[in-house]
């Protein structure tokens, strides 16, 4: 349940791959394969608009905040702002945007068995579901040059990315999510030998960061 650290860290963790957790906004990277693979193969424009409705407005949307209810925000920047920032107004105008049923769809047609499950926007997710999304992830970033790069720019400059370690010159392209003691980290990092990492937690944000700085 750590990314790196102590002995008491350690001893706390566990490999589940089927263990579902709440996903809180680790979702927020389904959200942006599907528009991005959209996009790939020509079935959308990344320039296409979506129209801030009132229902869309949530807590923690550090971007959207910018922006009143009436406004047209294009699908890159809901993207970048679901992704970087995590916000969760964003993220609501893609679920609309993409709709409800076809993102839980996706998430099954990449082989995830708990996508969406749970009755809200977010659900619940498994360290297998979540390597099937950072697979795909990966996939596209290395699919096309000019969009793939755009794609990786936004999960490397992501806030709160506790799986860079700019010390030992390591970045990786992460998302994380947070929700009352859920704390979950999932990413692609990049070594000389890239791998996949989710951790998923039901410990809080301030356990990781006391772990990771032990």
């Amino acid at each position: 349940r750590c990314l790196v650290g102590s002995e008491m860290c350690i001893r706390d963790s566990e490999y589940n791959p089927s263990k579902n957790y709440y996903a809180a906004s680790t979702i927020k990277m389904l959200d942006a394969i599907y528009i991005y693979e959209k996009a790939m193969n020509n079935e959308l424009s990344l320039d296409d608009t979506v129209t801030y409705k009132a229902s869309n407005k949530q807590y923690a949307s550090a971007e959207m905040k910018n922006y009143k209810v009436g406004d047209k925000v294009s699908l890159r920047n809901l993207v970048k702002y679901a992704i970087t920032v995590s916000d969760n107004t964003a993220h609501s105008m893609l679920v609309d945007y993409i709709g409800f049923q076809n993102l839980k769809n996706y998430g099954k047609s990449l082989g995830a068995t708990s996508t969406l499950v749970g009755g809200d926007n977010f659900g619940t997710m498994n360290v297998h579901d979540a390597i099937i999304y950072i697979t795909k992830l990966d996939e596209l970033i290395n699919k096309d040059a000019t969009l793939g790069s755009e794609l990786q720019s936004y999960f490397m400059n992501s806030d709160q990315n506790y799986l860079n370690f700019p010390e030992e010159n390591i970045q990786a392209a992460q998302k994380y999510g947070q929700y009352e003691i859920y704390y979950h980290e999932n990413g692609i990092v990049y070594t000389p030998n890239k791998y996949y990492v989710s951790i998923l937690t039901s410990l809080s944000l301030i356990h990781i960061w006391r772990c990771r700085r032990s």
